[in-house]
């Protein structure tokens, strides 16, 4: 038996219930939530791994009929604005270890994360798709090396 708790089973505990819900009213607010700043507004800081974030976020987004980007805990210390715009993707939680330490909603006053983030999502394709012609490429020379070895010993 599984000790995962179950998208059916968070959607039903109250716990999880409540984060989404103060969550989604940082996002009215301010259109950005910390995900320790919620669990510290509702006095479950004790129970932040517990916590399935992304089963929230999966919530928020049906419910509220938006995208959320993965933020940094960057974004949540004291920055200026222009170094956010300048340097987006500092803020954004991807690469280099960054883990989310929040969720910022696709509007408007968020483009340039939005942008950051559609940027990377791109090169993250195309890294793929040059790391399997890359693949294809090598698998077919080796294919070719051992054919011709097959046909010197045949020879030979």
């Amino acid at each position: 038996m599984s000790k995962w708790l179950r998208k059916e089973k968070a959607r039903a505990c109250p716990v999880h219930m409540q984060v989404m819900e103060a969550s989604a009213k940082q996002l009215e607010l301010h259109g950005v939530f910390e995900k320790d700043a919620v669990l510290d507004d509702l006095n479950l800081a004790a129970m932040t791994d517990a916590i399935r974030w992304d089963y929230v976020r999966e919530f928020l987004q049906d419910e509220q009929g938006c995208e959320l980007v993965p933020l940094a805990s960057a974004y949540f210390k004291r920055h200026k604005v222009t170094e956010e715009h300048v340097n987006p993707a500092k803020f954004l939680a991807q690469g280099h270890g960054k883990k989310t330490a929040g969720y910022a909603a696709v509007v408007p006053e968020h483009d340039h994360l939005v942008v950051a983030r559609l940027r990377f999502r791109k090169a993250m394709a195309n890294g793929v798709g040059v790391a399997f012609q890359d693949y294809l490429v090598a698998t077919e020379k080796r294919r070719v090396e051992v054919g011709s070895c097959q046909e010197q010993k045949r020879l030979g």
